[in-house]
């Protein structure tokens, strides 16, 4: 079996494969010699054998003024791998880190009916109780908690019951107190804006995703975008309707 494509698959360039098989069948030898050998030229060669030496494959020394060099066991190449292999095991979970971080292009499901409206329902819940996430930033919307008042009353109850902390903003009727729809207002902060700012469509904002439901030509739509900067962004959006949003007292 030819042993250079090996050298090669081990890592080795060419020029470097060359050198190790010239220099591990003699105890030690001149860069003229190597270059004689190899045919890499006398001003590459030393570059070549200098990388070498930092890569742990080759040694020098100095016999009486004279720069001689000697190739390393080839166990070398047995720990070389193994050291490759554990820097490469302590590098993934950074880089799992990062690639967790990177934002890439967002995913979006579109479910239809009120069907697809509980099955978007159930993944706010399910996404927030996998991630441990107990934050739901929620602007009401007309159709969904008007419409479908009891599957919304369903749905809080499983909200509550993981102790999921919702952010709600809702349009003011002009009591000035939260929609008479909710059963409970537990684990839920409510503010109020005014009617003409009433939204049809709801959005929910939780973790890394933004569910929106709407009605279009009297079907209904939910939406399910997954972005972290498509989230980040609802998310500064609903702030700032918060902190400009009427407080119940």
């Amino acid at each position: 079996m030819a042993i250079l494509p090996l050298l090669k698959k081990f890592g080795f360039s060419d020029r470097e494969a060359k050198i190790y098989l010239a220099l591990i069948k003699k105890i030690e030898t001149s860069a003229y010699v190597l270059a004689k050998e190899t045919g890499i030229p006398r001003g590459t060669i030393y570059e070549v054998l200098e990388e070498m030496k930092v890569k742990g494959f080759i040694s020098s020394s100095k016999v009486n003024g004279k720069l001689l060099y000697t190739c390393e066991s080839p166990n070398r190449l047995i720990s070389s791998l193994k050291e490759k292999e554990e820097a490469i095991f302590s590098a993934i979970p950074l880089l799992q880190a990062f690639r967790s971080k990177k934002d890439v292009s967002p995913k979006v499901k579109l479910y239809l009916g009120r069907e697809g409206t509980k099955r978007v329902l159930d993944d706010i819940v399910e996404t927030l109780e996998h991630t441990g996430d107990k934050q739901l930033y929620a602007i009401a919307g007309m159709k969904l908690h008007y419409e479908h008042s009891d599957l919304l009353k369903s749905w809080i109850k499983k909200r509550e019951k993981l102790q999921i902390h919702s952010k709600l903003i809702a349009y003011d009727d002009g009591k000035g107190v939260e929609p008479e729809l909710y059963p409970t207002n537990v684990h839920r902060e409510t503010r109020l804006i005014p009617p003409i700012f009433a939204f049809d469509s709801t959005v929910d904002i939780y973790a890394d995703k933004v569910a929106i439901f709407s009605e279009i030509e009297g079907k209904e739509h939910s939406l399910i975008i997954e972005s972290p900067s498509i989230s980040e962004t609802f998310k500064k959006f609903h702030q700032f309707m918060w902190e400009n949003a009427k407080k119940i007292q």
